[in-house]
């Protein structure tokens, strides 16, 4: 998406009070008019006192008692910063090298500007950011102005352009955790409504969808483990309606009718403990799914389906936790032909031997400890159903 210049401090002032309270450290900079207010400053402690007054300005013109009540992100909206004026300075200098102000500095900061500047970034990463102190040794610097320059360094690369008119959503991907996060960055980067910033996250995940927007047609684009994904709710009124337009590659493998099959099993499954593993999936372009609730998970596959539920107990009940999984496995062709399945096979939805309530099926058996399936769900074949119950203290 094409924005104006993020110059226009008009703009922000008509955001809401939260916005105006957390922005990004462009926007500092440009709330402060450091630039203006550098032409005619003759060292940095006069900008500093100049800045610092322009901030306060700011602040009684928004309703905000003081101006480290402004807070600022760079790559993560979760973490928080307090503006000052030193570090809204430094932003600018090192956003701004060749600035005539850069005269007017001291020879130990006009130095650390040029140092800086020759630095590799990637020689400090340090996960999705970067290793200040070894800036600052390297440097010869504060801490804090290792922190400055690493600060810098993410978010010198948000914007496509210079003049701040396109976002870098790949970079942004590529640094955040899921497309919410992504979502709130854009909005306070293009300082553009957070719906505004949803649709256009949304459309660049669609280019790289695939087949995901036909396989999980009720759900919402988003990043998993570095890779586009479909977010899918289960929970609420809707939500077997949602699992029952999904498409599912277990009972699709294994299925003459795998719609058919989905909604037997969707009616079986949220009658037992494994329920709440139902009210989210994740979608992926290789067709496999995850689900999740509170304490329960779930993977699907052609060759796999399973659900766990986990729980840890506290202190105050006893402590220790406890795990049931419920796993079905397809046999192969060979495995299915060699099989001897006994005449009379148990029927009864309880096996009370296993303590296990059975899912829909024509009948089960056991030997060698393994448990046989027939035509569960309504799919012609025989299954292995691996079941745990643990507990530990």
């Amino acid at each position: 998406m094409n924005t104006n210049s993020l110059n226009n401090t008009a703009r922000y002032r008509t955001m809401n009070n939260n916005i105006r309270r957390k922005m990004t450290l462009y926007q500092l900079v440009d709330i402060s008019h450091v630039e203006r207010l550098a032409s005619s400053s003759s060292s940095f402690s006069a900008l500093y006192d100049a800045v610092q007054l322009e901030l306060d300005c700011y602040c009684k013109e928004n309703g905000i008692k003081k101006s480290s009540d402004i807070q600022y992100i760079t790559l993560d909206s979760g973490i928080l910063s307090r503006a000052d004026s030193e570090v809204t300075i430094w932003i600018f200098l090192l956003l701004n090298p060749s600035n005539p102000f850069i005269r007017q500095l001291d020879n130990r900061r006009r130095s650390l500007i040029k140092n800086a500047e020759k630095l590799n970034p990637e020689d400090y990463a340090f996960g999705t950011g970067y290793h200040y102190d070894h800036v600052a040794e390297k440097l010869d610097c504060s801490r804090m102005e290792g922190i400055y320059i690493t600060k810098y360094w993410e978010i010198r690369p948000v914007y496509l352009d210079s003049i701040r008119g396109e976002i870098n959503l790949p970079y942004l991907f590529d640094k955040c955790q899921n497309a919410e996060t992504v979502t709130e960055l854009y909005s306070l980067y293009a300082s553009c409504p957070i719906e505004e910033a949803d649709k256009d996250v949304q459309q660049y995940l669609k280019k790289g969808a695939g087949e995901l927007l036909s396989l999980f047609p009720d759900g919402i684009l988003g990043i998993s483990e570095k890779e586009t994904v479909m977010m899918i709710s289960l929970s609420g009124e809707n939500g077997k309606n949602v699992w029952q337009r999904m498409s599912h590659p277990f009972f699709e493998a294994h299925s003459p009718e795998p719609e058919h099959s989905a909604l037997i099993f969707y009616n079986y499954i949220i009658r037992t403990i494994y329920r709440y593993a139902l009210s989210s999936a994740i979608g992926f372009r290789d067709h496999h799914i995850k689900y999740g609730g509170y304490s329960d998970w779930g993977h699907e596959s052609a060759e796999k389906l399973m659900f766990v539920k986990k729980e840890h107990y506290s202190y105050h009940d006893g402590g220790g936790g406890s795990r049931d999984s419920w796993c079905m496995l397809p046999l192969s062709k060979n495995k299915q032909k060699r099989l001897r399945i006994p005449k009379d096979m148990m029927t009864k939805e309880y096996y009370s031997k296993r303590h296990l309530s059975m899912p829909p099926c024509d009948g089960y058996w056991e030997e060698d400890g393994v448990l046989y399936v027939k035509n569960p769900f309504d799919m012609k074949e025989i299954f292995v159903l691996e079941c745990v119950d643990e507990s530990w203290v």
